[in-house]
């Protein structure tokens, strides 16, 4: 029972981690066509976070949602850490990598080295402990990022910068979110975009978000920014960070970048280099891998 009741435990959190690496895919699309619109990356993130806390607002009220613990002091000081981490170092420096280079690239490297801080710092707060054979996994993995990075270094080091500092960021939140055991409800979801709208607004006083060009088109991208990538993919991180370890979670998110390059040759047109596919075999490779040894080592 405790062998099938783990399988289930793993199933899950590789079920949401994928459906999270997915719905995460679809922000650097969203977010290169509103910039091509005209629209500024800061503005991008401000509105996309206001609109997923109204969105989230009226929800709760509509349901008149309490949550079922108490939200204590230290539980909003926490929670304001993970969005700290979480909404505002990733939002922030994300939105500005993606005027700088494509969608993929900026996965890419984002999840990169997202997965190094969650390996090195699972470690150390949360006691996870490595096979050999895991640790080969995790630097295949990065050898697959460092493919990439070096292969746009020389086009944009600002892009590259930006997107391995929201990397580093997300991969914090990681960490935290499971260290502090945020809770996976809507409450929280609010909670943690809340606090990221007021990092957003403190770190950019002089931020003035006018939608002058605002239309349907336009509306409906902001929309979906803020329901796909901003609200479905964090939901269902958390969720996944119920059943598994931060360092599964995020080497099963590795997957987004593939996602990526999907959506952006369906949708922009944007194709990927040959050592970028090259990077992206060895992460996937390394997603495989992995999962299959932690599988091993849970029976």
């Amino acid at each position: 029972m405790l062998v099938v009741n783990g399988v289930i435990m793993q199933t899950l959190g590789v079920l949401f981690a994928t459906m999270a690496a997915f719905l995460n895919s679809t922000s650097g699309i969203i977010t290169r066509q509103l910039i091509a619109l005209g629209y500024y990356p800061m503005a991008i993130a401000i509105v996309k976070c206001n609109i997923a806390v109204l969105l989230l607002s009226l929800f709760l009220l509509f349901k008149r949602f309490r949550p079922t613990y108490r939200v204590s002091f230290p539980y909003l000081i926490n929670s304001a850490i993970c969005s700290f981490f979480g909404i505002f170092t990733l939002f922030y420096f994300e939105t500005k990598a993606y005027a700088l280079l494509t969608a993929p690239v900026v996965v890419f490297i984002l999840i990169g080295s997202s997965a190094i801080t969650t390996f090195l710092l699972g470690t150390f707060f949360q006691k996870e402990r490595k096979s050999t054979k895991q640790i080969i996994y995790i630097s295949t993995a990065m050898i697959g990022m460092t493919i990439i990075v070096l292969n746009q270094i020389n086009f944009e080091p600002r892009g590259v910068i930006f997107a391995s500092v929201s990397g580093v960021g997300y991969g914090l939140y990681l960490v935290f979110a499971r260290y502090f055991r945020i809770k996976s409800d809507i409450f929280t979801l609010w909670l943690i975009i809340g606090f990221g709208v007021i990092f957003l607004y403190i770190s950019s006083p002089s931020e003035v978000v006018i939608l002058n060009n605002l239309n349907t088109s336009s509306l409906i991208s902001f929309v979906l920014l803020a329901l796909l990538p901003t609200l479905g993919g964090f939901f269902c991180t958390t969720k996944a960070l119920r059943y598994s370890d931060s360092s599964e979670v995020q080497l099963i998110e590795l997957s987004e970048p593939i996602f990526s390059v999907i959506l952006s040759v369906l949708i922009l047109l944007e194709g990927i280099q040959l050592k970028d596919f090259l990077g992206a075999v060895l992460i996937l490779s390394s997603i495989y891998l992995y999962h299959r040894e932690s599988n091993k080592q849970s029976i």
